[in-house]
């Protein structure tokens, strides 16, 4: 773990159980300070980072490598050769790109036929290493933006840094709801791949990406820590990592039913879009619904990661959709709701401000090559997810039910209190103007 510098009293540290404070500097005079901490701010650091140009002599066991490594019976590609030379370069599109962008030279002269065959024994190559790409504009700007209008400032609404080792060149950010993990959903979104650079500082060792890299996703609509890389050499070894399912991840979850007792722990083991896929479950809090009966707090680590995996088990498999989920997947889910429940599930309804209920709450890396020492960072669950239990089973005691007496199409809070707490996180259950009754006993229901 690092060792972190006290944190000033008139700081307020992030709240994650893994913290890390940037260097500051004391001095009386406010405008000054502002200065040196801009000046040396993370942006300003990726601003002024120069590339750098790695020379490699072209030998016969360097040939004969990437012969293998591509499985080659004749002579190998230039851009095979790159590969090999280059571990910056670590895949034969990363090697096409280079050379494709003239970072790549032969014998100090520029070549982007990347399929000619492998340079002769004795040919210099040089490549360009850790070539930054340019900053958006306004990109601090924009970080301040975020977080000073992401509603009533929870920290899992706030674009932060949870954990940084700038000497192995890697960190923990947090990622809000609302906002892509990287540029691959398109490149006119700001992502958090766009804020990073805002975020975290380059490496201090090791070969610099062009920008910070995440390493993995989170859906848009979900909050919590994601690893991000700032070396090439970290990255490499964190890709490996998350491929080899070595990271361990945990989320929160509300789902629609009972799935389970308090304390149940199981696992569930069904394919997503046909790859085998597992989750493990474990039941935390069980309250009354007036909706939908029940509504269960899960935490939920996924063994592997497929996309919307969570959602998915959750919805199609254990016939519990995460609260606020996609129509669709309360539509998949409605078979597995009849057999478990032996009723028809009830009609999907919105609950507060349509915030998905599924929050990342953990995420460990291992030590590993690359990585010196491995790291764990937990952030707290979102009080939203409290206030909706409460709610709920407030409402549920205070007699509110469906005219035939089984369950409400919709739970509205008569007690102001109650209502106010919800109210104050997105959390409350929206009135859809359906007519309620209350029968005169919860207990015959």
């Amino acid at each position: 773990l690092m060792t972190t510098p006290p944190i000033p009293a008139n700081m307020t540290p992030p709240l994650c159980s893994t913290q890390s404070v940037s260097d500051g500097v004391e001095s009386s005079d406010q405008p000054q300070f502002a200065a040196l901490i801009v000046e040396s701010s993370p942006a300003s650091r990726w601003s002024m980072h120069e590339a750098q140009r790695h020379e490699v002599v072209v030998t016969q066991e360097l040939v004969d490598e990437a012969m293998r490594k591509f499985e080659r019976r004749t002579v190998p590609y230039l851009h095979q050769v790159v590969v090999v030379a280059f571990p910056h370069l670590p895949t034969q599109g990363a090697a096409r790109q280079a050379m494709k962008r003239g970072d790549v030279l032969i014998s100090g002269a520029v070549e982007t036929l990347f399929n000619a065959p492998a340079p002769a024994v004795g040919t210099v190559l040089s490549a360009s290493v850790g070539k930054a790409s340019p900053l958006p504009a306004g990109l601090e700007e924009k970080l301040q933006a975020w977080n000073a209008g992401s509603g009533l400032q929870r920290p899992e609404t706030q674009l932060r840094v949870l954990f940084e080792d700038a000497d192995a060149g890697w960190g923990i950010v947090n990622k809000p709801a609302g906002v892509h993990s990287d540029s691959s959903w398109g490149k006119d979104r700001f992502t958090l791949e766009n804020y990073l650079p805002a975020l975290v500082n380059p490496p201090r060792c090791g070969t610099r990406c062009p920008r910070p890299v995440t390493c993995h996703r989170l859906d848009l609509r979900v909050a919590g820590p994601v690893v991000v890389a700032t070396s090439e050499e970290a990255l490499r070894a964190l890709k490996e990592a998350f491929r080899e399912h070595k990271v361990r991840k945990e989320y929160r979850a509300i789902v629609c039913g009972e799935v389970g007792g308090e304390g149940d722990a199981f696992s569930v083991d069904a394919p997503v879009d046909g790859k085998p896929s597992l989750t493990d479950v474990h039941i935390l809090k069980v309250v009354r619904c007036p909706h939908y009966g029940w509504l269960s707090e899960l935490c939920l680590r996924p063994l592997t990661g497929r996309y919307h995996q969570l959602r998915m088990h959750c919805a199609e498999v254990l016939g519990a959709p995460i609260v606020n989920d996609d129509p669709p997947l309360f539509a998949a889910a409605a078979s597995a709701w009849q057999r478990r429940h032996g009723r028809p599930m009830p009609p999907h309804v919105r609950r507060g401000k349509g915030n998905l209920f599924l929050q990342a709450v953990e995420v460990g890396v291992p030590a590993m090559e690359g990585i010196t020492n491995g790291q764990v960072v937990r952030v707290e669950v979102s009080e939203r997810f409290a206030a909706l239990l409460q709610q709920s089973q407030g409402a549920w005691e205070r007699g509110w039910r469906r005219a035939d007496g089984t369950c409400c199409t919709e739970a509205v809070p008569a007690d102001g209190e109650v209502a106010a707490t919800a109210a104050s996180d997105g959390s409350q259950v929206e009135n859809n103007a359906v007519q309620l009754q209350a029968t005169a006993s919860s207990t015959n229901s």
